[in-house]
């Protein structure tokens, strides 16, 4: 992110606050440096998909500060494990998804999203109902995380869970929460045809549109070894929607006050600067879009 739109963020989210937010350019650069070094950016893609890799970055590092937050838990150390361990596999599989967008890797991203899509619905279910996060946590224990998944977390049983906590969200505004359910069995039923492997989804994935078309005989190429992607807004666009909506949940879901500590105090405020700045970006650029198009 450049540093004329991080203060234009961070004069936004400052903006009726008690106190000016401590966060400057050099400490963003630190965290996100980081990121960018493992990533090695292809320009030409990076230059395409700018804030939607901006916005990927940021999600990254939310959930990974996350993860040591949570990490660091003690009052109730097996739902500090829980969300440790999912917060982290998150944060990898982000990190993931944008090496593969950077590769042109259409066919393994699509796979990287249907397991970030059922890490963020299990995270969530896992935070709001305890039984569930009891029979999660022992399934290893009892031998039984195959059957504990079938009957606990299938797609309908995550989603029914979802709703009822949704309602207190959004003040029952039937309208949003319809959208968000929709999306939510869309993306996901879209996804899950990628981990099995079904013939259109390997065949369509193995060639891509080109960016710029002279001819009808160049409408498609074939991708093999990451040549290039026309779906790397499609796919950075969902996961950042996803992180969104996941994030909004989460910090609606998650009682700060009952785990936080002096210790912690620190990274909390970084990560809240962090869902402020991913808020504020992501609704920038959700509008820039809609008046785009």
């Amino acid at each position: 992110m450049q540093k004329i739109l991080f203060n234009k963020i961070i004069e936004n989210i400052s903006y009726g606050q008690k106190e000016k937010i401590d966060f400057d350019y050099g400490k963003y650069l630190g965290y996100i440096e980081e990121i960018k070094h493992k990533i090695n950016y292809n320009e030409k893609i990076y230059i395409e998909n700018e804030t939607n890799f901006d916005l990927a970055e940021i999600s990254i590092l939310f959930w990974g500060l996350l993860a040591l937050y949570t990490g660091k838990i003690k009052n109730d150390e097996k739902i500090g494990i829980i969300l440790q361990s999912l917060s982290t596999q998150i944060s990898n599989n982000i990190l993931t998804l944008v090496i593969l967008c950077n590769e042109s890797l259409d066919f393994q991203c699509g796979l990287i999203m249907c397991s970030t899509i059922e890490l963020c619905f299990t995270l969530l279910v896992l935070l709001l109902n305890n039984d569930k996060r009891e029979k999660f946590f022992d399934a290893i224990k009892n031998n039984n995380e195959s059957y504990t998944w079938y009957k606990e977390f299938r797609l309908k049983d995550i989603i029914k869970e979802l709703e009822k906590h949704e309602k207190v969200i959004f003040n029952d505004d039937l309208s949003i929460e319809k959208e968000i359910n929709s999306n939510r069995k869309a993306i996901y039923e879209y996804y899950s045809k990628y981990t099995h492997n079904t013939f259109f989804m390997c065949y369509s994935n193995s060639y891509t549109m080109p960016k710029n078309v002279e001819s009808s005989d160049e409408m498609l190429q074939y991708n093999l070894w990451g040549i290039y992607s026309s779906r790397v807004r499609k796919f950075l666009d969902e996961v950042n929607q996803l992180s969104f909506i996941t994030i909004l949940e989460f910090i609606n879901f998650f009682a700060v006050e009952d785990y936080i500590n002096d210790e912690m105090s620190e990274l909390w405020c970084d990560i809240s600067i962090f869902y402020l700045m991913y808020k504020e970006l992501y609704l920038k650029h959700t509008k820039d879009q809609e008046n785009n198009n």
